[in-house]
This record gives structure tokens, sequence and C-alpha cells, in this order.
């Protein structure tokens, strides 16, 4: 079954190129969502495993959905885009728990299949822990 990952971008541009990077990815479900609360409605209708998601968008910005996201589902990996950049906007985007950082433009295409696949390897070691784990209850005495 494959990961979900939704690629939160107000420009349509950017949502297409992403979407075509990782088109080839078998372990990915690519879903696209325009603005901050499109994204929200996604992820409370689905099951979300990554979000790609841009700092600056009309509306609410990329802090302020990582923040109600991670109300509902703690455990989504959000990997933060922007192209301005700042120290405090990277600090801040760590702090409300974003796992991830990716300028842009992209440097290449690699480089945004990287840092996602080090998110797919990651889940997969969590069903892993988490089905061994099921198989191998342990009590604390």
């Amino acid at each position: 079954m494959p990961y979900s990952i939704l690629i939160v971008d107000d420009d349509e541009i950017t949502r297409d190129i992403v979407t075509q990077y990782l088109k080839d990815n078998e372990k990915l479900n690519t879903l696209t969502a325009k603005d901050g609360e499109s994204a929200l409605r996604v992820v409370e209708q689905k099951k979300i495993h990554i979000m790609l998601l841009d700092i600056s968008m009309p509306g609410m910005n990329g802090i302020e959905v990582l923040k109600e996201v991670k109300k509902i589902d703690p455990l989504i990996q959000v990997i933060m885009m922007t192209a301005f950049s700042t120290l405090d906007r990277v600090i801040e985007s760590l702090m409300h728990g974003a796992i991830d950082y990716l300028t842009k433009p992209f440097k290449s295409p690699d480089e945004l299949k990287r840092i996602v696949n080090i998110s797919v390897e990651r889940l997969d070691r969590w069903k892993d822990v988490l089905k061994y784990t099921s198989q191998n209850p342990t009590r604390e005495e």
C-alpha cells in the first residue's frame, strides 16, 4: 500500500513539477492542495503520511498550517518548502514539528526525491517496528 504525500503550494506550476518529479515512486500516492485551508480538509478526510508544505501562501501561511496539521495527526512528516528562507523560519518550522526544509527553486529533481525518500524509508522502518512490537509484546514489571 503506497504512502500518501500531499503537496501544498499556491503555485500550480510548483505543484505540477513536484508531482512530476515524484510520479515514478511506486511507494507514493500524490495529492495536491492549493492553499492551507484545502490542505487541512484533505488531512481531515484522508490518511496523509508526508506533506511538502510551502511557507509563503496567501491566507494561512505554511507555519500556521503546520501547527494545525500536527494537532490533527502528529505523525505526518512535514517537509517545508520556501523561496524565501530565513533562520527564524527554519527554527520556527522545526520547533513546530517539521522534519526537513527545502529551498525553491530545487537544486535538482534528485534533491527533492532524496528528501522524500528519507521520509519513505523512515515510514517503512516505523511499519517494521510496529509489526515487530505487536508480535513480541513485553510487559514492564
